[in-house]
């Protein structure tokens, strides 16, 4: 009979350190939409930040582009800044997303360099 009993609390130790999977709070944007967003996100920042192109959408646009994709998503700056803050307490979940959104982010940059460039100089002209 000790032995059952010493078993059970065993178990019942074993399955309570388990990993818990704790539901996202509902103010927390999900894994999968925090991972487009993001992709979205660093894009635009990395245009904002690029010199020449900043220049020239200043003279059309005067909103920033992070700002446009957080609008266009339905987001506020204040829910990413939480939800990448809650993200970032689990470090393997946070990763996770990330390696994602890089995966995003290197897929985009291959296509691109994967598509041909059209040469300005051989137009004809009629």
């Amino acid at each position: 009979m000790k032995n059952y009993l010493t078993l059970a609390i065993i178990l019942v130790l074993v399955i309570s350190c388990g990993q818990r999977k704790t539901a996202v709070p509902a103010s927390i944007i999900p894994e999968e939409r925090m991972i487009t967003i993001l992709t979205d996100y660093h894009l635009a920042q990395s245009l904002n930040t690029n010199y020449r192109v900043r220049n020239e959408m200043l003279k059309n646009m005067p909103v920033r582009l992070s700002d446009s994709v957080l609008k266009a998503n339905g987001v506020t700056k204040a829910q990413l800044d939480s939800s990448l803050t809650y993200y970032a307490t689990d470090l393997e979940r946070f990763e996770k997303i990330y390696d994602e959104v890089l995966n995003r982010l290197n897929k985009m940059q291959a296509k691109l360099q994967d598509t041909p460039k059209k040469d300005s100089s051989k137009v004809t002209k009629k």
